[in-house]
């Protein structure tokens, strides 16, 4: 994922720094299970049958094509979120601890809904089958007061993951 790179180097820096603490550890384990959720989540369904059919309908075409810059800005602002993050937790930024944590949690909603309304929406047969992405959303939203907001969005997105290829699996068999 894009501005994964800026947050390998700072907390590599803040682990440096700190000999490592246990939300250092908190933020790297929640930072790579949100990198393989968000990649998961993104590569769910195979694009190939929605470019296949949005020759047909301008506007799926012109939502497929746009609605791809708030998913790649919301990956990369993950990655600096958790730099931004790192950076609190080794105290070199007068940052509050909910502003940091929302530099988290906030890109990992957005990327959520807007991979959920290019990507996943179009294949969807019912309404209902939205309410994982809603409630992982908030609840992703709800972390940045929590310990460990990294740790806690991560383990919400590892959730949606199992939730939707639980449900893949069940409709294909």
């Amino acid at each position: 994922m894009p501005g994964q790179a800026a947050a390998t180097v700072a907390v590599r820096g803040a682990f440096d720094r700190h000999h490592g603490t246990v939300a250092l550890y908190a933020l790297a384990g929640g930072g790579l299970l949100m990198a393989f959720a968000m990649w998961w989540l993104y590569f769910t369904r195979p694009a190939h049958t929605l470019l296949a059919t949005t020759h047909q309908a301008h506007r799926r075409r012109f939502l497929w094509a746009y609605g791809h810059f708030p998913v790649f800005a919301s990956a990369a602002a993950e990655g600096a979120g958790l730099a931004a993050y790192a950076e609190h937790l080794s105290d070199r930024t007068g940052t509050s601890s909910a502003g940091a944590a929302m530099a988290v949690t906030v890109p990992a909603a957005v990327f959520v809904i807007t991979v959920w309304a290019v990507h996943l929406r179009p294949h969807q047969r019912r309404a209902a089958e939205a309410v994982p992405f809603a409630v992982a959303a908030a609840g992703i939203l709800l972390a940045a007061w929590s310990p460990a907001p990294a740790l806690a969005a991560g383990v919400l997105l590892g959730g949606l993951v199992a939730v939707v290829t639980t449900r893949q699996r069940t409709v294909a068999s």
